[in-house]
């Protein structure tokens, strides 16, 4: 009785890696190129706002998809009156792989993080879970503001956009991923006053992801 019961177990764990490797064979082969999803669209004016797009070369660019496997990339800078550079950093795709947890955006970078927390931040017709970090550096502190999307569906936790789409894709739903980040140094060691201008920034920002 006690064999039979192990080779259940056991018919049960095989089972279990198979079904885990055909998912995961699926959805690689659900993998699109690099021309078949559309970059969100943000104007340049945001309220009282003024971006401008960051030029990269294409050196940096081939190494950033090959990081990445997309080049549906938005980095911009954002600048109101009398207010620091925000920087906006948007990732599309619908590859998975496209997308990592926030910290290790900063692998390599030589910063060092020094704080990591959820927060919430309020947002026309409610609030959103975001992650907040902050990086220290040689000489500086940035503040970072990180969270994920799968369509218009806004998460703080990378794992659940994960999660999310990999559930679409079995249903065989066409899902845009984005990563949005938004950072600025902060100044003269004021970390609440440049998490307002974020969160400021963010709720104008926010119904654009949206459409």
């Amino acid at each position: 009785m006690e064999t039979k019961r192990i080779n259940c177990w056991v018919v049960i764990t095989i089972l279990l890696l198979s079904s885990y490797w055909a998912i995961f064979f699926y959805i690689k082969s659900k993998d699109i190129d690099k021309s078949s999803v559309q970059i969100v669209q943000i104007p340049y004016k945001i309220n009282n706002w003024q971006g401008k797009d960051v030029t990269w070369n294409q050196e940096e660019k081939e190494r950033i998809f090959r990081i990445l496997q997309t080049d549906k990339i938005l980095l911009r800078t954002y600048k109101r009156p009398n207010d620091d550079n925000i920087l906006l950093y948007i990732v599309c795709s619908k590859k998975r792989i496209s997308f990592h947890p926030p910290e290790y955006c900063y692998e390599g970078s030589g910063a060092e993080l020094s704080k990591k927390e959820i927060i919430n931040i309020p947002i026309k017709n409610g609030t959103l879970l975001v992650n907040k970090m902050v990086l220290q550096k040689t000489e500086s502190k940035e503040l970072v503001v990180v969270w994920y999307m799968v369509d218009k569906q806004m998460y703080a936790s990378y794992y659940r956009q994960q999660l999310n789409l990999i559930l679409n894709a079995l249903k065989g739903r066409s899902s845009r991923g984005m990563m949005v980040r938004i950072s600025a140094y902060i100044s003269g060691n004021d970390q609440e006053r440049t998490l307002d201008g974020l969160k400021t920034f963010i709720g104008s920002l926010v119904p654009y992801l949206l459409e």
